[in-house]
């Protein structure tokens, strides 16, 4: 993303959506949230969905 070129960063996040799981193991979960963290920065709405996350409960298993 330094070069903005979002297209790939988009593919990347799509790839990282299909192997990640807010109920899976400790790195499918890792991945969720980092995908949740990727959109958030690729929306321009950090912030607000940062605040949205961060209010929720963390599962941990």
């Amino acid at each position: 993303m330094a070069n903005y070129d979002t297209r790939i960063a988009h593919d990347k996040l799509k790839l990282i959506r299909l192997h990640c799981s807010p109920y899976g193991e400790a790195t499918e979960r890792m991945a969720h949230y980092f995908a949740d963290a990727l959109e958030a920065r690729l929306a321009g709405t950090g912030i607000e969905l940062y605040t949205a996350f961060a209010k929720r409960t963390i599962l941990s298993y």
